[in-house]
């Protein structure tokens, strides 16, 4: 009975970790992100790559890709580069209700960078 009990614990930690360690979010600025990734792509994957990001700023872009998803760009300061945030259809409501200059902020999984942009995947409106 003794063991079960130590069993039970040392299984209620790990899902206490596991749980955790999933809802964790790194908060970074848009002009942090891309300019990490201008500086060393290399390092930035390591540090923000498949990690979920939460990100504030100012939507320079609303629009759809060639795949119809739903796309929100926002500033970092560089002449070209943008954080490029993709959106699920279930959040077409919310999307549609923003405007150009308007400061947000998104949660996503960081995907990388692309040829200008950094790309964040599964985002949300925070």
């Amino acid at each position: 009975m003794r063991h079960l009990k130590y069993i039970y614990i040392a299984t209620s930690l790990t899902i206490i970790a596991c749980n955790n360690s999933s809802n964790t979010a790194t908060k970074v600025s848009p002009h942090q992100l891309y300019a990490d990734y201008e500086a060393n792509e290399v390092a930035a994957d390591l540090k923000y790559k498949d990690k979920v990001l939460i990100v504030t700023g100012k939507v320079q872009e609303i629009t759809k890709d060639y795949d119809d998803q739903i796309c929100v760009t926002i500033y970092t300061g560089d002449i070209i580069g943008t954080i490029r945030c993709s959106f699920a259809t279930s959040h077409t409501n919310e999307v549609a209700g923003l405007e150009k200059g308007q400061s947000i902020t998104i949660k996503g999984k960081c995907e990388g960078k692309s040829i200008f942009n950094v790309n964040l995947g599964g985002c949300s409106l925070q």
